[in-house]
């Protein structure tokens, strides 16, 4: 189930119901058709929103239903519909899926939904001043969507009942180390940090563990290469 209503950060600071109405009764519906034809396995696709505001790695145990306060609707939204989840477990083999923050080919480059990575691509192709919001400091597990797919393709085939999993590169990141990566590729440094624009959770660290011990995967892709691979795809597709 990877249907959403998503966007980034400013949507969910000043629009918070968006994600909230559409997203509740798509899941509802779906995953209640889904019971009801049968389905042998339901996949549901997550956040890590639904975490604490908290700097240690969070594991898939960590829920206290307590947000970052600007998540607070994403998040109950993510929880009420992984509940839905475990209501219907006796129904389906489900798996519930909490990824890190991906990024990659076919992502929302649209200024007024994009999320950081798309949104930092588009103004780097597009402005001679790039206009960072925030400082550059948050600490985030960014996995490249390729990455994402083959590691929960490993897992589908291996969960046997209702299962919560975290899926992420392992390897959190400052904000700053992609920026500075995209001003060497793209030769620019007129850089302007704007902390009056909206941003989120300052810290997102994803305790991968549990999904490490079950598949042994390995990332095909670094950071680096990832956001190489992202860049062309713009390029040859926007």
């Amino acid at each position: 189930m990877c249907a959403a209503v998503s966007s980034g950060a400013n949507d969910i600071e000043k629009n918070p119901m968006l994600h909230v109405d559409d997203n509740v009764k798509m899941n509802l519906n779906i995953i209640k058709a889904a019971a009801e034809n049968k389905v042998k396995k339901f996949i549901f696709i997550s956040s890590n929103v639904v975490y604490p505001d908290h700097k240690k790695p969070m594991s898939e145990g960590d829920i206290n239903y307590s947000f970052f306060k600007k998540y607070f609707n994403v998040g109950w939204m993510k929880v009420f519909s992984e509940k839905l989840c475990e209501m219907y477990k006796n129904k389906m083999r489900i798996l519930i899926v909490r990824p890190a923050n991906l990024y990659g080919p076919y992502d929302k480059f649209d200024p007024k939904k994009s999320k950081v990575i798309p949104s930092l691509i588009k103004k780097f192709e597009e402005k001679r001043i790039i206009k960072v919001w925030g400082n550059g400091n948050d600490i985030k597990d960014f996995m490249y969507v390729e990455d994402f797919v083959d590691a929960l393709l490993l897992v589908v085939k291996k969960y046997k009942k209702f299962m919560v999993l975290n899926i992420g590169s392992g390897r959190s990141i400052k904000l700053k180390k992609i920026i500075n990566f995209l001003k060497k590729f793209y030769n620019k440094n007129n850089i302007v940090y704007d902390k009056k624009k909206p941003t989120m959770v300052p810290v997102r660290i994803i305790n991968v563990n549990k999904f490490k011990n079950m598949t042994k995967y390995k990332l095909k892709f670094s950071i680096e290469k990832g956001l190489e691979k992202t860049i062309k795809w713009y390029r040859d597709n926007i």
